[in-house]
């Protein structure tokens, strides 16, 4: 593929192990895999997604991207690590990884909620009924949610972090 201009630095290529080229900024924003086949987006990335120097948990943090944010992805990765170009050359963990256009909520098997109240739905901060309201959602709105919950409270990653109540939730589709 050609991305146009790229700029390849010999600290960036022993920094990286020698497995992602250096990209500039003007080829990532000139390259068709910018918002193309190669476009990723973070879901369910509670308090952001580390992007990482090397495929390990234990490599230098690069930077964070936070869960709706976009990422430039080269391949399909490896061993459950994804190397990207944009925004910073690194890895980040295939696990928090969706297609850009896919809906978030939709997307993520057995995960989908609906919105099931007509006076809508608020996202708390916090699992509980005092904390304060992050977003209203609509009825019917769909959702991601990260688990099942407890005491009543799921936790949500799309369209928005935050908990809602489980009582006015039902499946999506039903």
């Amino acid at each position: 593929m050609n991305f146009g201009k790229t700029t390849m630095t010999a600290t960036a290529i022993a920094a990286l192990g020698a497995t992602i080229p250096t990209v500039s900024a003007e080829a990532q924003m000139d390259s068709p895999m910018r918002y193309g086949n190669d476009c990723r987006r973070i879901v369910g990335a509670r308090g952001g997604l580390n992007i990482r120097e090397e495929p390990s948990i234990y490599s230098p943090v690069v930077e964070q991207v936070e869960s709706g944010d976009r990422v430039a992805i080269y391949n399909r990765g490896e061993d459950g690590w994804v190397p990207v170009f944009s925004p910073q050359n690194g890895y980040v963990s295939a696990n928090y990884l969706a297609y850009c256009n896919e809906n978030p909520a939709i997307s993520v098997n057995n995960e989908c909620r609906e919105v099931a109240t007509p006076d809508g739905l608020s996202v708390r901060q916090q699992p509980r009924g005092n904390s304060e309201v992050v977003e209203t959602l609509e009825n019917n709105t769909q959702i991601a949610i990260e688990t099942l919950g407890n005491d009543g409270w799921v936790p949500m990653y799309a369209p928005e972090n935050g908990f809602v109540s489980a009582r006015y939730l039902s499946y999506c589709g039903q």
